[in-house]
């Protein structure tokens, strides 16, 4: 398998961990990521739009190209994009996850080319809605530098690619993916559960998902034989498996409406064969896969065992 370019898509991570200040309905949510998303891009509207003729209606803003807030949260497709041309917004240029644990729960973003360099944006409006939420920063990372000194963040970011991660010539080995925030994807208009997951399910919406990335943040296309890398996730078997599905559902403030977003979560484990998977895999890892990764779907980990 092999997809040339995959390294020019530029990203980096970032960790914000707060802490409980009193008790908060987040410890006991089974989706967090929803409230805490929506929470963050209200808050951001209110902090950065300086059109308030269109607070409700990004859409109709002169503003929309510029916007910092239209730009994370409301995507717009480009003018000159020759994909996409039915939709009116793109993927996000970040992905969230939310890690919970007892007494703490942190957020990583991971942001995507130019965008990176939004990170202090959304530092700020998260330092404001969640004291909302009972939550108090008490440390930020850019991958494993710490960030927050002294009341303030630093605004130098470290880039990366994956080629940092992941090589080619690793040794061959059985990989687990541990699904930690459900899954969510679709093969032949069809949500995928945990009965009929395959592996290549997984790949063609991570080739899917990366095509797009590097299609609009940094303008190029994938290089490489879908159909012929497609096959061959077909014939990667699963040889251990420990699925669920997770029901869950949110209620969208900008549409009005409740909306489904259950998915898979647990593990897989694959066989050796699958070791050459695994460059688009760690790549993975930092962009998410599926249905609404910016609101914390679709984190994986790999697991070499």
């Amino acid at each position: 398998m092999e997809l040339k370019n995959l390294n020019n898509l530029i990203f980096s991570e970032f960790f914000v961990k707060f802490a409980y200040e009193k008790e908060s309905k987040l410890k006991s949510s089974l989706f967090p990521g929803a409230e805490i998303r929506g929470t963050l891009m209200m808050k951001s509207k209110q902090m950065f739009c300086v059109n308030k003729a269109n607070f409700d209606n990004c859409k109709d803003c002169l503003l929309r190209y510029k916007c910092n807030y239209s730009l994370l949260f409301e995507t717009p497709l480009p003018k000159q994009s020759n994909i996409m041309k039915k939709y009116d917004e793109i993927p996000h240029p970040f992905a969230m996850a939310v890690l919970p644990e007892k007494e703490n729960i942190t957020l990583r973003f991971v942001l995507f080319g130019e965008y990176i360099d939004s990170f202090p944006f959304i530092y700020l409006a998260l330092s404001d809605s969640m004291k909302t939420k009972g939550l108090k920063i008490v440390d930020a990372r850019n991958f494993d530098e710490q960030i927050l000194k002294n009341g303030s963040i630093e605004t130098n970011y470290l880039k990366k690619t994956v080629n940092n991660f992941s090589s080619n010539k690793e040794p061959l080995s059985n990989i687990r993916i541990d699904f930690i925030s459900s899954l969510r994807i679709k093969y032949l208009n069809k949500l995928v559960n945990q009965t009929n997951f395959e592996f290549h399910h997984l790949i063609r919406n991570l080739l899917r998902r990366v095509s797009l990335l590097l299609y609009f943040y940094v303008g190029e296309k994938v290089d490489g034989d879908f159909k012929s890398i497609t096959n061959q996730a077909e014939q990667i078997k699963i040889i251990g498996s420990d699925l669920k599905w997770l029901e869950l559902d949110r209620f969208s403030m900008r549409t009005k409406q409740t909306l489904l977003l259950g998915g898979i979560i647990g593990n897989v484990l694959l066989g050796k064969d699958s070791s050459e998977f695994l460059p688009l895999l760690s790549l993975g890892h930092y962009t998410q896969v599926g249905k609404n990764t910016s609101f914390g779907h679709g984190y994986f980990e790999i697991v070499k065992v």
